[in-house]
This record gives structure tokens, C-alpha cells and sequence, in this order.
């Protein structure tokens, strides 16, 4: 168990244009990209379905939308072309290529630093395409490593106090279950353990993260999450290279 790396993560935080990304799990996307703005850093987030990202970020009428939500080739071309920290998922629901990782270094000129989120003991490939176009630009790669995501949720429904999604993240899962977990882990599951390394846990552990509504090694909060990876984006470009595996406590 490691807490010290993320207490220094937090202690050397820049200001940079933030932009999430990612075929991974879409709720840790907005989750992050809504943390970002909570920590005043000018954030964008790609998704596909724009007018229900924002109301996962910020209520069923939301008053204001402060992070832009992207869709296309064109408009995710635009905001990487100022991106100056990029947060790229790959955790949960698509994986990452090493193409994609590629083309989003390659399209993103003022890149200061890359963060990837991907599932513990996966995207090996990927990851090292990644490292490998940063490396040609001395562009700091973090790589963050996760379980099963759960939790990420309810926040304000504005600009203010709590970063989590809004209450309609819970309202707008129609399977009970996991409904559960996501609320019994914002409740119950805030603490956070961060391991040097990729460290999954074995196929035995993985089936019981999978059911399990308390904690188990293998799970990790959308929350906690999305805070280590706008923490670990936003460092000062020197800062060393982070490789963690996180879970939930």
C-alpha cells in the first residue's frame, strides 16, 4: 500500500487545459473531466451522447454546463489541439489500441503530459505504445491501473462543492444491483490504496470483486479514481512518471 505518491500528485498540481478521452468506462470519463473543472482547470470531455453527459455531470435541467462535451472527429481535433494534459481511458468498458494512443499524442501539440487509465494485468500493448510516442517528445506518461469500477456518484448539481456525478447517474441505472454498489461504494468505499506497478488480482479474487457489494482487491471507486487521474495529469511536466494500481478501501 502506497498513499505518499498521490499526497506528492496533489502537492505539485499546474494549471493546464485538461481534455478526458477514451473508449473506456464513460462514467469515470465524466467523472474526471468534472473534477478537472472543480479544480479550475479549463476541462473538455469526448462523448458521444453530449445532452446526457452533461446531466450525468450536473442534474436533469442543469443550470450550467462549465465542461465542454465534444462529439466527432472535428470538435475532439480542436480541443486536443490545445490540450495540454490529456487524460486517455481505456478501463472497463472499450480498450485502448496502441493506434489510438498514437493518433491522440500525435493530434495533441501542446502535450505537457499524458495519463492513462487502464484495468490492472491489461493493455499492455497499448501502454507501451503510448510510452513509446511520448518518449519521442519527452512528454511524461502516467499510467493509473484499476479494478472493477464502481460508485462515482451523487454530487451538486453545479459548479460548487462535491465533484461527483449527479444524482441522475443513480436515477438512470435501470439494473438494481449495481445500483447498489455504486451507492454502497460512495458511502463506504472512499479510501484508496495505491500499489507501485501493475498488480491485478487473480481470475478467483476477479469473480469476487465482480459480486461483491464491500470491499475487495480488485475494485476500485469511479470517485477516487477520477481524482488520482486528474491529480496525476495535472503535474508539473519534471515530475516523475507515476505507475500505480488503485484500490478502493
Amino acid at each position: 500500500m502506497k498513499r505518499i505518491a498521490l499526497l506528492q500528485v496533489l502537492q505539485t498540481a499546474a494549471a493546464l487545459n485538461a481534455v478526458v478521452l477514451g473508449p473506456g468506462d464513460p462514467w469515470l470519463n465524466l467523472a474526471a473531466a468534472k473534477v478537472a473543472h472543480g479544480k479550475g482547470l479549463p476541462s473538455a470531455v469526448a462523448s458521444n451522447k453530449p445532452d446526457i453527459a452533461n446531466q450525468q455531470m450536473w442534474g436533469r435541467e442543469p443550470a450550467s454546463t462549465p465542461v465542454r462535451v465534444v462529439d466527432g472527429a472535428e470538435e475532439i481535433g480542436e480541443v486536443l489541439a490545445d490540450a495540454e494534459g490529456v487524460v486517455l481511458n481505456g478501463a472497463g468498458f472499450g480498450k485502448l489500441t496502441p493506434n489510438y494512443c498514437e493518433i491522440v499524442v500525435r493530434n495533441s501539440p501542446k502535450l505537457a503530459r499524458l495519463t492513462l487509465c487502464v484495468e490492472a494485468g491489461q493493455a499492455a500493448d497499448a501502454v507501451t505504445a503510448a510510452r513509446g510516442a511520448c518518449a519521442t517528445r519527452s512528454i511524461p506518461c502516467d499510467v493509473i491501473r484499476v479494478g472493477a469500477l464502481r460508485g462515482g456518484g451523487p454530487g451538486a448539481e453545479d459548479d460548487e462543492g462535491d465533484v461527483g456525478l449527479s444524482k441522475f447517474f443513480y436515477d438512470t441505472n435501470a439494473d438494481y444491483p449495481k445500483y447498489q454498489m455504486d451507492s454502497y461504494a460512495d458511502k463506504f468505499l472512499l479510501g484508496l490504496s495505491a500499489t507501485p506497478g501493475d498488480k491485478p488480482v487473480n481470475f478467483f479474487k476477479k469473480a469476487l470483486a465482480s459480486q461483491s457489494m464491500g470491499p475487495s482487491e480488485g475494485v476500485s471507486n469511479r470517485g477516487t479514481c477520477a481524482r488520482a487521474l486528474v491529480a496525476a495529469v495535472s503535474r508539473e511536466a519534471g515530475a516523475p512518471e507515476l505507475d500505480l494500481t488503485l484500490n478502493a478501501e
